[in-house]
């Protein structure tokens, strides 16, 4: 477990200090992506200004294309610690998402396709958010386009220049002056280069970022008092979050590949905009979907898109294997990755489905004490609530879930009880499995699975399984009417017969028990 940030005056570093808020303290320890923690290699307590209520900003999508699953396995993540604070720790999430749709890409993509820009745009924005609906994925409690808010882009920018942090060049762009600013380097360090291009020699510094880009000829423009354009990149999620946060908000989140210098850039310009010491208190970043050493990128040619991998894998499939690495850490997908998750999750249908064929008699059980079984519940629901206190642990939850899992199904036999006997005093304890039952698929339907449970565990039916079971079926109710004929009839000269009938009883018997089949004659 990683250490919790104590005392961090004085330490020697290149990074602008982090500030512990003033609030509730959640008694949740998390990975804050903030240089002068990392640094330390600690985790920050959560500590949120309202004890029932947190303000989160997310980013969102640039719509000029289809959603792929490193897209996806960032929102997942992220839905998993919304899920997380809402449903253990009590706290409402006041969610919004910004969504990118006016953006050198979408424009390029709209032109090579002959498309009214903003309606393609539309498009793909419609297609996000079908996808995570189909994983189950929450959604915020507004999405706001940045087309919809260029007033309220303007207002930012002119403050920012009222303010001396921002500057207008001769060809119309306006540029934030980062040297005007003193509180450089919070989440990367101060001496990193800012790669923004400027291709007309035109900015004052190499680390100056675009607020509002002017127009080319042919491009698409709004009416600004410095000129024809429109706004940049990281401006966007700035104004967004201040109309409806204000001047701080509790988390912002992205994946790892926003931190710099997306983040960094809507740090600078929201803090001198509010003249605030620390705008945004806790920075989470996610990993980044991986092929082999690559990242996911529609620039690699290397994605899967999420409607394909829906036809591969199910929705519960993906999380799990999301879950499986810490969030903040890079995840592989491959094939023995994504084959795992599925015997996983297989594996965890197939308990839950034990316990209920149990509950309902159709399985034997070797002798327990069900005082083990509420000891291993019990110490299964303490390891759940200490991993999600540490850093929103899931692979430790999955793996403390899977133990659980393990130790009560140990305790399952192997054969099939067929009842054939109207129930009398056969007396079965089934309350620890329904309890335990009850809280594995409460805690992954809490953590945002669909089908886990014991009302799930069946796929659709193999044909040669059916025709098996049918003719099994049949065979047994041929050998039952056998032995109640033979056991009607008092007829002494009959004995022999009656004999020979239930000696070919007793042998289909065996020969089924042998096969893992019992059959229980209670008469």
């Amino acid at each position: 477990m990683a250490k919790t940030v104590k005392n961090l005056e004085g330490l020697k570093h290149s990074f602008y200090q982090w500030k512990l808020p003033k609030g509730h303290d959640t008694g949740i320890k998390v990975k804050n992506s903030y240089g002068c923690l990392r640094q330390q290699k600690a985790l920050a307590p959560l500590v949120v200004a309202d004890p029932k209520h947190v303000t989160w900003y997310a980013c969102g999508p640039t719509v000029y294309d289809k959603t792929h699953i490193g897209h996806a396995s960032s929102y997942i993540r992220f839905d998993t610690i919304r899920r997380i604070l809402t449903n253990y720790f009590g706290l409402t999430i006041s969610m919004v998402m910004g969504v990118t749709n006016i953006d050198d890409k979408i424009i390029t993509r709209a032109n090579l396709l002959n498309k009214e820009f903003l309606s393609m745009a539309e498009h793909y924005e419609n297609e996000f958010k079908s996808d995570l609906s189909n994983l189950n994925i929450l959604p915020p409690i507004a999405y706001v386009r940045v087309s919809e808010i260029v007033p309220e882009l303007l207002s930012f920018i002119y403050r920012l220049l009222e303010q001396r942090h921002a500057y207008v060049s001769k060809q119309g762009n306006v540029w934030f002056d980062v040297d005007q600013f003193t509180k450089v380097g919070k989440l990367v360090p101060i001496h990193q280069e800012w790669k923004e291009s400027d291709s007309g020699g035109e900015k004052r510094c190499a680390r100056d970022f675009a607020l509002w880009k002017a127009a080319k000829p042919g491009e698409p423009y709004w009416e600004a008092p410095w000129g024809k354009g429109r706004p940049g990149w990281h401006l966007e999620c700035s104004t967004i979050a201040s109309l409806y946060f204000g001047k701080q908000i509790d988390i912002h989140s992205g994946a790892s590949d926003l931190e710099f210098p997306h983040h960094e850039s809507e740090i600078l310009q929201s803090e001198a905009f509010h003249c605030e010491d620390q705008w945004a208190n806790y920075f989470l970043h996610s990993g980044l979907l991986k092929f082999g050493k690559s990242k996911m990128s529609k620039s690699l040619g290397n994605v899967v898109n999420v409607d394909e991998a829906l036809k591969r894998h199910s929705p519960d499939v993906l999380r799990y294997l999301c879950l499986s690495t810490a969030w903040h850490t890079n995840l592989s997908y491959t094939n023995k990755d994504i084959k795992h998750a599925e015997a996983s999750v297989q594996q965890l249908k197939t308990f839950l489905s034990k316990c209920q064929q149990y509950v309902q008699g159709n399985i034997e059980t070797k002798t327990f004490e069900a005082a083990a079984i509420y000891h291993s519940l019990d110490t299964c629901k303490s390891e759940v609530y200490a991993c999600m206190c540490n850093d929103f642990d899931t692979p430790g939850v999955l793996q403390a879930l899977k133990q659980l899992c393990y130790s009560v199904g140990e305790t399952f036999g192997k054969q099939i009880v067929i009842e054939n006997w109207e129930p009398g005093n056969h007396v079965r304890n089934t309350k620890p499995f329904v309890k335990v039952m009850t809280y594995v698929t409460e805690t992954f339907t809490n953590l945002g699975f669909q089908n886990i449970s014991a009302a799930n565990t069946d796929s659709k039916p193999d044909v040669t399984t059916k025709v098996q079971d049918d003719i099994l079926g049949e065979l047994l109710k041929f050998r039952t009417k056998i032995r109640k004929l033979a056991m009607s009839s008092n007829k002494t000269s009959d004995d022999g017969l009656k004999q020979l009938l239930f000696k070919e009883c007793d042998y289909l018997r065996n020969e089924l028990s042998n096969k893992g089949i019992s059959i229980k004659d209670w008469n």
